[in-house]
């Protein structure tokens, strides 16, 4: 729950006037060439009069994700938005990514409850638009469907708009796209359909698209999508500058990444494996996107005025170069493999320095940077800082804890109710995303694609976490996701990743080897679903056969066109048909590829950690020589800080610079440099090199520290105080800093300062103690849990709670972390005379000597809860995780088993060890936060959702006093029970187990 800070005492905001002007996918490697050629004007004029640099970003390169974070200063797990789509409330559908999953406020949130007024366009996610103070225009917006009644014929009979622009019914604006509604019909004249576009527009980026139309190539038809869709966009933005007050605007214009990933490969100069037919008919396509923009921001900067800050930036950025990928990897969002981690950052206005270069720009930057424009504190609770070197006079900022504690003055303007968006929108929605390559279409079957989507959720998160060195949170995701995928090597990679990082060493070992078996079941399974597909492949020319050749590699793609179709219908469905099996080749395809050389290195890295180096330098000197360690960033990365961990520095060097000649802007290699450099004594190339790292990947704490070291050693003492300090922010659990640190400030007399970092490790050292002292995590959640119960308004045991609902349609739940008693609670709810729903699938056994009382559907529930309503009036066990999962449409009578969590993971332990399984591989000290969290999360939805209502028991009592239970239970469910037979039912030999020995029922 939020605790309301007082609004007044927070400073006013000035007077400022901020334009955020967002160009998704930007890199200057594209734009410098036009900016030698005098194509970018605009641009040119704006970096003379202000500052510009790179902008580094966050992994996974995604943009829903970035874009977020650029709004809220915040990683993903803080906001929550965590990919490109998920399923709709009911479970039923997939659809794109709405902004309420967000958990946090954005900057046009924080700047409406001061009173400022915000236009915001076309921001992804922004759909259903904000009640913000202000206007608002959702990043559905500007996405073209078919018009209705309309099938071309020719380029000459295109419609055209009416004075009031495309009617709603000709071109329908999804319910929710404007705030306020009264501008919505205003707003729709603006919009540009493909339609609409002339030879003039289209001419400069395809000037052979009469030719292409003949043709019905269909990325004639990506092109004009995607600039009718910016021209959308820019459209509104300017007409709601020019007509509507404001003092914040933000636009976001996707057409950049778009045209990249549509059409970067054909931009010059060309790579080998593109057709020279191709690469003339598309070649000016991604030059004219980046003019097309350059004459938008010419707009942007008129209608602006001198008097604004204007800041231009770019989430990541894309390869235009010899970095180029030859293939997409058939994974999904697999297009993210075209993205640079370096995008662009503009900013002119008052007080901004003018013809300068910034450095150490993060997208969690540009939110911390707008409030400290505007005068306002930054939200301590923010990942992003403040970009002090953007100004002539920088002031040190102010803070609060977090916005999201503050109230008022003004309303923020969030969300507070939902309000479903049509679904044939979000199919048309949907449609574009796959379109694009940014996700795969969703599995027919809605359960199944619901898993993938949320697998796809929690996979994004994962690597967030990762990005942010939470090891643990990425491990406990990772854990899951590749039990339930094993085919998905992505997950067990990442998995063997954190593993690494959390020096688990034995259990490392176990990844890799699970990793290879898995990898050669999936190349078996992926061959002999591919024989099987044989017959549609040849019938649709997706395939050909080889003779006498391996198995492995029969299926190659065909180029050779298909008769096609004369009927319409049947050509669309054949289409149709043809591109699901062009993308299912792809996968498995994708799933044949050996990773023979990847398992190899992992084992080397292994033993690299573990010192076990016998015979290691011939191993490296072996994987060398393959040909795909030649010319390699990956390779070339992993080689140099093998031969780095071997102590081989010359070795190390020559890889780390022959990393730089392949990417120039490569952080790793500086810092890499910069270490050899402190191990050479040559300070001045260390410092050299790792404010060169700094400056590309400000978040590096161990850049900080290698300056810091060296900077003592140049006899420059207050400038290593900072870097220190920096290094130690950014990692505060890292006493090695801290001690480097304090000897510093020993050796310069300034013992209060040493004083006070010696209290801060000690105090850190005691927070990592308790967060690892399972008595005292068991402690604080008993003292926690009935705080966090009464203010969400739920109640441990009070009449006022008492399950009222008789009807047909209420269910009795017992539920509780599995091993809490759940089992127990089942027994006396049948003894009492309630119908317990169980198949008898799970018979008793020394775990629960009495039954386990499960219906194996349960544990399906998040692919398919169809059947609940068949529990109506009856018992059933659903462990709390799956809660979430219930269908609405029925009624939930909840008996939630708490029980101290030593004993639950004591009690899960056993149980795993006596079946000889290794369930998961974290600490128990891990577990119990983990369980600690998911308990308030499950608290929270109970208390959101109205066809819930609870009754908190707790294990202990009940199985020390189970009569007083019984009676409890009894007055609070809605039937009779027969309590003597329910407390009859729980074991007394249960009362004698204490935390420490807890094994038995639950």
């Amino acid at each position: 729950m939020s605790r309301n800070v007082n609004s007044d005492c927070l400073i006013s905001p000035n007077h400022s006037k901020v334009l955020v002007i967002g160009w998704d996918a930007a890199d200057w490697r594209a734009i410098r060439p036009l900016l030698e050629q005098g194509k970018m004007p605009h641009l040119q004029r704006m970096m003379e009069e202000g500052c510009h640099g790179n902008v580094s970003t966050l992994n996974p390169i995604l943009s829903p994700m970035l874009w977020t974070s650029i709004a809220t200063g915040k990683r993903p797990s803080k906001h929550g938005i965590w990919g490109f789509s998920e399923p709709s409330p009911d479970g039923k559908t997939i659809r794109p990514i709405t902004n309420r999953n967000r958990r946090c406020k954005a900057i046009w949130n924080i700047l409406s409850q001061v009173d400022k007024k915000c236009n915001v366009v076309g921001y992804w996610p922004s759909h259903p638009a904000e009640p913000i103070n202000g206007v608002m225009v959702s990043n559905w917006y500007h996405r073209a469907i078919p018009i209705k009644g309309w099938t071309p014929t020719s380029i000459a009979d295109r419609p055209k708009p009416g004075l009031q622009g495309w009617t709603h019914d000709e071109w329908p604006m999804p319910e929710g796209t404007v705030h306020p509604e009264h501008l919505s019909e205003k707003l729709m004249e603006f919009r540009m359909h493909p339609s609409e576009l002339e030879a003039a527009h289209i001419g400069p980026f395809i000037p052979n698209f009469l030719e292409l139309q003949e043709k019905e190539d269909p990325r004639l038809v990506a092109c004009s999508k995607v600039l009718a869709d910016a021209t959308s966009v820019h459209a509104a933005t300017t007409a709601l500058m020019s007509l509507e007050p404001w003092d914040f605007t933000a636009v976001y214009y996707d057409a950049i990444d778009h045209f990249g990933h549509g059409f970067m490969k054909y931009h010059p100069p060309r790579n080998p494996w593109i057709p020279e037919a191709d690469f003339e008919n598309f070649k000016h396509v991604v030059e004219s996107g980046y003019r097309l923009h350059d004459l938008f921001l010419g707009t942007l900067l008129q209608l602006a005025g001198e008097g604004t800050t204007v800041i231009l930036l770019s989430d990541h950025g894309f390869h235009p170069d010899h970095l180029r990928p030859s293939a997409i990897p058939a994974i999904p969002a697999g297009p993210a493999v075209e993205h640079r981690t370096y995008g662009i950052f503009v900013a002119k206005g008052p007080g901004i320095r003018r013809n300068t270069e910034l450095t150490g720009a993060s997208v969690l930057d540009l939110t911390p940077t707008v409030l400290q424009i505007f005068g306002l504190p930054v939200g301590s609770d923010m990942d992003g800082k403040v970009l002090a070197n953007l100004f002539d006079q920088p002031a040190i900022p102010t803070t609060v804890p977090s916005w999201d504690d503050i109230e008022g003055p003004k309303p923020a303007g969030m969300h507070l109710v939902e309000d479903e968006p049509d679904n044939q929108q979000d199919a048309e929605m949907m449609k574009q995303l796959v379109e694009l390559g940014y996700i795969e279409a969703p599995d027919e079957d809605h359960n199944e694609a619901k898993k993938q989507c949320l697998g796809e959720l929690h996979y994004n998160l994962a690597e967030s976490h990762i990005d942010a060195g939470e090891y643990w949170d990425a491990y406990s995701l990772l854990d899951t996701l590749w039990a339930d995928s094993p085919r998905d090597h992505r997950y067990g990679l990442n998995l063997i990743r954190c593993l690494a990082a959390l020096e688990r060493w034995p259990e490392h070992a176990k990844a890799i080897d699970l990793l290879e078996k898995n990898v050669e079941e999936t190349m078996q399974w992926a061959q002999e679903s591919l024989d099987e597909l044989k017959p549609e492949l040849k019938e649709f020319g997706l395939i050909e056969d080889k003779d006498n050749a391996e198995a492995k590699s029969e299926a190659t793609v065909n180029t050779k066109e298909e008769e096609k179709p004369r009927h319409p219908v049947e050509r669309r469905r054949r289409a149709e048909k043809k591109k699901k099996l062009e993308a299912t080749l792809r996968k498995l395809q994708w799933s044949l590829a050996p990773m023979d050389l990847t398992i190899q290195w992992l084992r080397i890295e292994h033993r690299l950690a573990t010192d076990d180096l016998s015979g290691i330098q011939t191993d490296i000197e072996s994987f060398e020589k393959h040909k795909e360690s030649q010319s390699n960033v990956p390779m070339y990365n992993m080689l140099a800080f093998a031969h780095l961990k071997l102590k081989n520095y010359p070795k190390a060097e020559i890889y780390f610079r022959k990393l730089l000649e392949l990417d120039s802007e490569n952080a790793i290699a500086e810092r890499g440099l910069a270490e050899i450099a402190v191990v050479k004594e040559d300070w001045e190339e260390a410092v050299e090199r790792s404010l060169s790292a700094i400056d590309l990947q400000f978040n590096d704490a161990h850049s900080h520290f290698l300056l810091a070291k060296a900077l003592v050693q140049c006899d420059e003492p207050e400038l290593a105080r900072p870097a220190f300090e920096s290094a130690i922010h950014l990692r505060p659990d890292l006493t090695d800093y801290s001690e480097a640190y304090i000897q510093l400030l020993d050796t310069q007399g300034d013992s209060t300062a040493a004083e006070q970092e010696r209290q801060r490790i000690t105090e850190i050292q005691e927070k990592l103690r308790q967060a690892s002292d399972v008595d005292l995590i068991a402690q604080q959640e008993i003292a926690e849990q009935t705080a966090r119960r009464q203010e969400l308004g739920l109640f441990v045991f009070a009449p006022q709670a008492k399950a009222t609902t008789t009807g047909d349609n209420a269910i009795t739940i017992v539920s509780g972390l599995p091993r809490s008693g759940t089992s127990m609670m089942m027994q006396m709810l049948a003894a009492g005379g309630l119908k317990a729903v169980t198949d008898k699938g799970r018979e008793a056994d020394e775990d629960n000597p009495h039954g386990y009382f499960e219906d194996k559907r349960v544990m399906g529930l998040m692919r398919n809860n169809d059947w609940i309503p068949s529990a109506h009036g009856q018992a059933l066990k659903v462990v709390a995780p799956l809660l979430k999962h219930l269908p609405s449409g029925s009624h939930y009578n909840i008996l939630f088993m708490d029980r101290d969590l030593r004993a639950v993971v004591k009690s899960q332990r056993t149980m795993l060890e006596r079946n000889n399984r290794d369930g998961a591989r974290l600490p128990d000290y891990r577990l119990m936060h983990e369980y600690r969290q998911q308990l308030a999360e499950i608290e929270q939805l109970i208390a959101t959702r109205e066809d819930m209502t609870v009754l908190f028991l707790n294990y202990d009592r009940t199985v020390s006093t189970p009569r007083e239970a019984a009676k409890q239970i009894g007055q609070w469910l809605p039937m009779q029970l027969d309590q003597e037979r329910m407390a009859a039912a729980v074991d007394p030999s249960l009362h004698r187990q204490r935390p420490e020995t807890a094994e038995n029922d639950c």
